[in-house]
């Protein structure tokens, strides 16, 4: 017994081991740039892949439609019992001869009734039936409909995969800005230890006053919790890229593009120069096939006052046919509904469909004047969030130059802690409002991307 519960334990801590192993080789490792990131995004992301089922669920409402046009075979069987037959009395008028006679021709006739069912008690029959639509308008138009509605749900995916490109895009920059400034801080953090290591032997001997030292320190400590948030920041940045991304919470996401790449100045000028063609935005193409699908709409309430024509052919078998079967076995046929009268309901359905599409059609022209005004101010925002880095970069240097004078100064005893601490609160604020700059000349140069769709 007690070797069986040690094989059992041993294969019970053989599979934690091996589970573990597993556990560990499932995490992955994305190392992605700003374009392998979005286009892992587009292939990946639930709202895009959500997209792709539309457009195949429009494929087959298209094949749906268009086989209502096509020969339609329909096959029936009925069983039914009937508790009492129809019958058809019949008389019969039967001789009888007169034997007693020697003439042949000597006799008469006698009526004997006798009984015919007209059907069976039970019976099984089947129907096989073929059909094909001859002529409908209202088939021809939904037809058509039918198509531009699968344009209309591939127009939907561009839309999808324009929005995720640049939603990661924004928390791709995010992470990198953030991590960027993170990175900035902590080397700060770490001069400002060395410093406070230094001002707490020299407070020690007594050559710089208490107030002084304090005051490094409750700089160090400032400076240590705005570390602690900014990392934290970075961690929940990460982590929405990775779902914005549609991989797992517990793999390795590393971004290999520079932020320095995205604010480059040839980037920035050749945007600039960039055309607005409204017939290339999104927004305006997902417009017109509405407008299509309206028309499309309308036509075919008119459609409705058309005729419809349509063949059949119909082949019936009984298992227990009677002897009296009235009913053939082959029909063919042509049915042709032509609509007359329907107290002005299909009129009203014209009216609203015309109606529905004179709103597409202002829709339309509103749209094409409210893009126009909207390229315009991204340029404009553009423009002016480029002129605004520029400034705050110079704001950043000099606080930048400054800090650095000040801080040989105080290792120097020229400068006092109260000087330090306004000069790197004035250079950290002058850092904090520099990357701002870079996230708003970011998401401008995203929003001016996104209108001309590029």
């Amino acid at each position: 017994m007690k070797t069986i519960r040690y094989l059992i334990i041993g294969q019970l801590l053989f599979m934690l081991l091996v589970s573990s192993v597993t556990a560990q080789d499932s995490v992955r490792v994305f190392s992605l740039s700003l374009e392998q990131a979005t286009q892992f995004a587009t292939e990946h992301n639930a709202s895009v892949l959500n997209a792709e089922l539309d457009i195949a669920i429009a494929k087959k409402k298209v094949w749906e439609t268009t086989a209502i046009g096509l020969p339609q075979a329909e096959l029936k069987g009925t069983f039914q019992y009937q508790f009492t037959v129809p019958q058809l009395q019949m008389g019969t008028l039967v001789p009888i001869y007169i034997t007693e006679t020697a003439d042949p021709n000597d006799h008469y006739h006698e009526l004997v009734m006798s009984s015919i069912d007209l059907g069976s008690k039970s019976n099984t029959t089947f129907d096989l039936t073929v059909s094909q639509l001859l002529f409908s308008g209202e088939y021809l138009v939904g037809l058509q409909a039918s198509r531009i509605y699968k344009s209309f749900s591939e127009r939907n995916k561009d839309k999808a995969v324009i929005t995720v490109k640049e939603t990661v895009a924004q928390t791709y920059f995010l992470v990198l800005v953030l991590e960027q400034n993170h990175q900035i801080l902590d080397s700060s953090y770490t001069n400002m230890m060395k410093i406070q290591a230094d001002m707490d032997a020299m407070y020690k001997q007594g050559f710089i006053e208490e107030t002084d030292y304090q005051q490094i320190s409750l700089t160090s400590l400032n400076l240590r919790n705005t570390l602690i948030s900014l990392k934290r920041q970075v961690d929940v940045a990460r982590n929405l890229l990775k779902l914005q991304l549609g991989i797992n919470y517990n793999d390795n996401l590393v971004l290999t593009s520079k932020l320095e790449e995205q604010i480059n100045e040839s980037t920035i000028n050749s945007l600039i120069l960039t055309s607005f063609d409204i017939n290339k935005n999104i927004d305006y193409q997902l417009v017109e096939v509405q407008e299509k699908l309206m028309k499309l709409s309308y036509q075919q309430q008119r459609s409705k006052f058309l005729p419809t024509l349509a063949a059949f052919y119909r082949h019936q078998e009984q298992l227990n046919a009677p002897d009296f079967n009235f009913q053939p076995p082959d029909v063919f046929g042509v049915a042709l509904t032509i609509p007359l009268f329907s107290s002005g309901q299909r009129l009203s359905k014209v009216s609203q469909a015309r109606m529905e599409l004179e709103k597409v059609e202002n829709l339309k022209n509103q749209v094409n004047t409210s893009l126009n005004i909207a390229f315009e101010k991204a340029k404009n925002d553009f423009l002016a969030a480029d002129d605004k880095l520029k400034n705050q970069t110079e704001n950043y240097n000099l606080a930048k130059k400054i800090y650095e004078k000040t801080l040989i100064k105080y290792r120097e005893g020229v400068s006092s802690g109260l000087d330090l601490t306004q000069v790197q609160n004035q250079y950290f604020s002058a850092q904090s409002s520099y990357f701002q700059a870079v996230v708003e000349l970011l998401n401008a140069k995203l929003a001016l991307e996104k209108i001309v769709n590029q």
